[in-house]
């Protein structure tokens, strides 16, 4: 029973920024894909201008708090957009795996639904919130800033100062709503993944009962067996998928993130303590944190629920059962020791602890920098 809506919303509120999330794309799908993504760009160059201008320190820190944001979320996008098939195909993995068949299995495919909904509807807005917070506290604070993200080339604000600060926010909230609308898909997986584990833990606990009830049935045994590892396959396969589509974003972040929250500390040491700046920095690190927390947490969780699948296993009483059974069993249990691994890239593994990393590179930038000023 495949679970063909569970990644609806996200594909119907990817489109909104030109990222096409179905196998096969329209001519007209992919020019506007295109499009978008050389509007990025576009914006991203005004904003590297900006620092050939002969505008003031303190402006040109703000502004390279900004960039940083920006320098963050285009290099995610791109890449997502370089692997959308791979992220398609994962989202049909995810949609598509095979379950053990089970009594239960209705009522798991309803709660999966359901977390799947809260999931995207609390992260899917997340992007569009933060910057509507941003804009709403730089209108409100009466921001010596003439544009609510950072500046733009003279010639560019001489012109319209208006549409500059239009083009600012439509930007921001295109970029900001794909980037929450990938993290959203990877959440989901995440939870799905950790679901998958704890139901396939449960089966193999039912498959402990029936080895003290049903000892005589082998070939019943052993179909069921053949079941679960089949099953505990698939996931790792999906687990596999997911590591291999998000592996160089997650580098794009941890570099880009190390940076920017030094960029942050450095700021925020040249300005008053709990002014409409200091604010509107810590809603800028507060968002990207909270997201890269919970995208800690939901892998940490996955890793440690697969850890637990050989120990399942190893609970089961195969004694007075048939060898070949027992046999197989060895094998699962093999398997089944071995956790799943997410990457960064190439260069470590990725879990809650790569936020102590990230912070400690980050206070390691900021103190280097301090030294000099």
């Amino acid at each position: 029973m495949p679970q063909e809506y569970y990644f609806s919303p996200v594909r119907k509120y990817s489109k909104l920024s030109g990222l096409f999330l179905n196998k096969d794309v329209s001519k007209y799908e992919s020019m506007i894909s295109v499009a978008i993504m050389c509007y990025f760009y576009i914006f991203v160059v005004c904003k590297i201008l900006v620092f050939f201008e002969d505008v003031g320190v303190s402006n040109n820190m703000q502004d390279i708090v900004v960039f940083f944001v920006f320098t963050n979320v285009i290099p995610h996008s791109t890449i997502i957009r370089l692997k959308r098939l791979d992220l398609v195909e994962l989202m049909r993995m995810a949609e598509e795996i095979y379950v053990c068949e089970s009594d239960a299995l209705n009522a798991f495919y309803e709660k999966m639904n359901k977390q799947a909904a809260l999931v995207q509807k609390l992260v899917c807005p997340f992007g569009i919130g933060v910057v509507v917070l941003a804009f709403l506290m730089w209108f409100v604070t009466g921001n010596e800033d003439p544009l609510p993200f950072g500046l733009m080339p003279s010639w560019a604000m001489s012109y319209s100062l208006i549409g500059c600060a239009f083009w600012e926010v439509l930007t921001s909230l295109f970029l900001s709503h794909e980037y929450t609308i990938c993290m959203g898909i990877k959440l989901c997986v995440l939870v799905h993944l950790y679901e998958h584990f704890t139901h396939l833990k449960a089966e193999i606990q039912s498959l402990d009962e029936d080895c003290r009830e049903r000892r005589s049935d082998s070939h019943y045994l052993q179909n069921r067996l053949a079941s679960i590892s089949r099953y505990h396959a698939s996931i790792r396969a999906l687990a596999q998928k997911a590591d291999a589509t998000f592996n160089l974003c997650l580098l794009s972040i941890y570099l880009n993130w190390s940076i920017f929250i030094c960029t942050c500390l450095l700021r925020i040491g040249y300005i008053q303590l709990f002014s409409g700046e200091f604010w509107y920095l810590v809603i800028y690190l507060s968002a990207g944190c909270s997201l890269l927390f919970g995208d800690c947490f939901s892998t940490q969780r996955v890793i440690n629920e697969s850890e637990t699948v050989g120990d399942a296993c190893y609970q089961i009483d195969s004694v007075g059962c048939d060898l070949q059974f027992q046999k197989s069993l060895t094998m699962v249990i093999k398997e089944g020791q071995e956790p799943v691994v997410f990457t960064i890239e190439k260069f470590g593994n990725f879990s809650v602890g790569s936020i102590q990393i990230i912070l400690k590179a980050s206070f390691s930038y900021y103190t280097f920098l301090r030294s000099f000023s």
